[in-house]
């Protein structure tokens, strides 16, 4: 509000001769300019501090969710992690299942095989001596164009057996498969 207050007092004369004065005070009066400053000044403070404010806010809002995606960031890391050993532990897992299984199945081999009865030995004719001869073999390696002893391929161990009947064949299966007489499937009989 602005206006003007007048202020009077009273003074008592120093003679009788001598009037009361009144004395009146005035209060400045703000022109149109200083108002409009003012108004600017109280907008220019207001407009400051609001963007102070919101940009307060907006760095606040920016923190809480650089914070959120961290941990989100963790918490994707650690169950990669686990997923992981999980993985890991069941590959583990599924090999040592295997192994045993593998295990297993070399001990019963093993145990077949103690078990077996002893080959016919001194049947009729070159064909017990050739399998005879075969069966002394077992337990011997596999190397690509040995012959003996101690590792065979293939070829070599049957030109082996039938060299011990005194039967000569040549050395590679395609030659050995042509050579003789040849017999039918009907014909085979054990």
């Amino acid at each position: 509000m602005v206006g003007t207050v007048a202020v009077t007092g009273a003074t008592t004369p120093a003679s009788a001769g001598e009037q009361p004065a009144e004395r009146t005070g005035e209060l400045p009066i703000l022109d149109a300019e200083a108002a409009a400053l003012a108004a600017a000044a109280t907008e220019t403070y207001v407009g400051e501090t609001t963007a102070r404010d919101d940009w307060q806010r907006a760095q606040d809002r920016a923190l809480a969710r650089a914070h959120e995606q961290a941990a989100e960031r963790r918490a994707a890391a650690e169950e990669a992690a686990e997923r992981r050993a999980r993985q890991q532990a069941a590959a583990e897992a599924a090999a040592a299942e295997e192994a045993a299984a593998a295990a297993e199945q070399v001990q019963t081999l093993a145990t077949a095989t103690a078990e077996a009865p002893a080959p016919a030995t001194g049947g009729s004719g070159s064909g017990s001596a050739i399998v005879d001869f075969v069966r002394a073999q077992l337990g011997d390696a596999y190397s690509m164009g040995s012959t003996g002893p101690g590792a065979w391929d293939c070829s070599g161990l049957v030109q082996a057996a039938y060299a011990s009947v005194g039967i000569d064949l040549p050395r590679t299966s395609g030659e050995q498969s042509v050579r003789g007489t040849q017999v039918s499937l009907d014909a085979l009989h054990p």
